[in-house]
């Protein structure tokens, strides 16, 4: 049996999961350092991102990806919306290592983004023309994408309204600024290249749409240390 290896602190996660993939896909959860037997021959990685930018879990979790960058990966982001913050309302999800994808990997990816609960699938429970949808596309953009450099009024034009509309209804659905959101996406996006490539720092800030001073000072804000003393931990 094909097998999946869910790395999460959450059993609500697990069990979502295993409900997507159904019994033809063998789940087995990681939750703390000790690896399942079962979980030794996995073909696909997934790994939970719970928003608290907690540099040791993050660390944890991005250099066991590091440490397994043959086997395809993704990062399942849970949606932010302020009035259902202890309610499970979907995912976003962030693909690493997808080169050279076998058919069933494919088939993972294609399975989790047809559920009901990914934020991209036709299958979504918000209407497409309500104002919190919106939101959560941009907030699916941000996600999935957060090496991209992008700008309030690029996303403002998804969502069809103006940036100010943007930035007060981000906040007020999401319950986190839009601004704060995207800077911890880029952040966590910057970790993984730090561990996992031999990008220099600089282009890393640069590809991000930030100058390496301030994003240096952006991301020690956030993870509570510099980017440079992580550095050494790569590969």
């Amino acid at each position: 049996m094909e097998k999946v290896l869910l790395f999460s602190t959450k059993k609500e996660i697990y069990d979502l999961i295993r409900n997507i993939l159904e019994d033809r896909v063998q789940v087995s959860h990681l939750q703390n350092e000790e690896m399942p037997a079962s979980a030794g021959s996995s073909q696909f990685i997934l790994i939970e991102c719970n928003y608290e930018c907690r540099i040791d879990r993050c660390l944890k979790k991005f250099t066991f990806l590091s440490q397994r960058r043959t086997i395809p990966s993704a990062m399942i982001r849970p949606i932010l919306l302020k009035d259902k913050a202890t309610e499970f309302s979907g995912f976003h999800l962030m693909v690493f290592n997808d080169n050279n994808t076998s058919y069933f990997q494919k088939r993972i990816l294609s399975t989790l983004k047809s559920s009901e609960y990914y934020a991209g699938s036709s299958g979504f429970s918000i209407p497409t023309f309500s104002p919190l949808y919106k939101i959560i596309q941009v907030q699916r953009k941000i996600a999935e994408s957060p090496e991209k450099s992008v700008n309030l009024s690029s996303l403002a034009e998804m969502t069809g309204y103006s940036p100010s509309w943007l930035s007060h209804n981000f906040k007020r659905l999401s319950g986190i600024s839009l601004q704060s959101y995207l800077a911890k996406m880029k952040c966590c996006s910057a970790l993984w290249q730090i561990l996992a490539s031999g990008k220099p720092i600089k282009s890393i800030a640069l590809e991000a749409g930030y100058k390496p001073l301030y994003f240096s000072k952006l991301f020690h804000q956030i993870f509570d240390t510099p980017p440079s003393s992580l550095r050494k931990l790569s590969y």
